[in-house]
């Protein structure tokens, strides 16, 4: 019983804290005739109802971002490709991967090229080369996520 009271005033003062430092309550203190103080508590129910709609929209956002995420991290592959064809006007890679197997890659706007920890155009990769392209597969063709060059 002891740890019930505990907690529920633990919960009591928090909320009241919450409610104080989201503006929701103020508290006003007024003097009366002699001495005599009446203390005010004053709810804002609009700010209340503002911050729930705005806590709940960011709260669905945040939920597709994180789904976007999951998605993504499940769908994305990966291949080591020796670069057989790099076309840069039309934004795509040709290479074979380890089992010999043909790849092509388009690259999109959002594609990262990276060497030796840094961002690099795609015009810097060379053919011969051997890179890792991280890659999702749309409307049947392989888009590149990211490509690493040693």
């Amino acid at each position: 019983m002891r740890k019930f009271i505990i907690v529920t005033l633990l919960v009591l003062v928090g909320g009241a804290s919450l409610a104080f430092g989201m503006g929701w309550l103020q508290m006003q203190s007024v003097q009366r005739e002699g001495e005599k103080t009446t203390l005010a508590l004053t709810l804002d129910k609009g700010k209340f109802t503002r911050d729930a709609k705005a806590l709940g929209e960011a709260t669905v956002q945040t939920g597709e971002k994180v789904g976007q995420f999951v998605t993504d991290i499940v769908t994305t592959k990966q291949v080591r490709l020796t670069l057989t064809e790099i076309n840069s006007p039309e934004r795509f890679i040709r290479g074979y991967g380890d089992q010999l197997e043909k790849h092509d890659i388009q690259i999109v706007a959002d594609t990262q090229i990276r060497r030796l920890d840094r961002d690099v155009l795609l015009e810097s990769l060379e053919e011969g080369e051997t890179v890792v392209v991280a890659y999702t597969e749309k409307d049947g063709q392989k888009v590149a996520r990211l490509i690493t060059a040693k």
